[in-house]
């Protein structure tokens, strides 16, 4: 870590899916919770290091994610906190996908800890028309990420970006909805909306 430092790297992005044993149980490693904690406080002793900190948003997380980033939004050292959608990379990881509406149902009280911590949240891969709290972003520029062309062949297949509405809609960023959600939970043309007028270059 501090040969990362010495070269340069000044941004970490942490994976935290929820308290100890969910965590855990997500991962399939016992312990993996109390060495990423570890890592954080290791980070936290080095000046100028920004940390963010990433929960992927299943079924196996939805009902912990709320009290779950209430309680790391406390630790000063974390800079901005990421709620990503789950795309599943294989037919029997189908059964993880949760749906949009418990997202929104939940969304107020997932957004109170990071918000009243001046933490940023934002989410991650999911449609962008969805309507969202005060202090809640929706983000779905990719960063330019060194990964195996395998693994672009194989997220590919999930079918991210359908939408009923696309023909209509301006986003061209946006993720929509993966085959693995629309066959679980359906389309859901009322939930979505295109969207119009957007900006169509980015701000300097």
């Amino acid at each position: 870590m501090r040969r990362l430092i010495d070269v340069g790297v000044n941004e970490f992005f942490i994976s935290l899916h929820g308290p100890e044993e969910v965590h855990d149980a997500i991962c399939r490693r016992p312990g993996a919770f109390r060495e990423v904690i570890t890592g954080l406080e290791n980070l936290s002793r080095y000046a100028g290091i920004g940390i963010i900190t990433n929960t992927v948003w299943t079924r196996l997380n939805s009902g912990h994610v709320a009290p779950f980033l209430s309680q790391i939004a406390r630790l000063p050292f974390i800079r901005e906190m990421h709620l990503w959608n789950f795309f599943p990379m294989e037919d029997k990881s189908q059964v993880l996908v949760e749906s949009l509406p418990e997202l929104l149902k939940r969304l107020p009280e997932i957004a109170e800890g990071p918000v009243s911590n001046g933490k940023w949240l934002v989410l991650k891969a999911f449609p962008a028309c969805l309507p969202i709290p005060p202090g809640v972003h929706n983000d779905n520029e990719f960063p330019l990420t060194i990964i195996p062309d395998v693994f672009w062949r194989a997220l590919g297949k999930c079918g991210f970006g359908r939408c009923v509405h696309r023909g209509r809609c301006e986003d061209e960023k946006c993720w929509g909805l993966s085959n693995a959600y629309r066959e679980k939970y359906g389309e859901e043309p009322d939930l979505l909306r295109p969207l119009t007028g957007l900006q169509k270059t980015k701000p300097v």
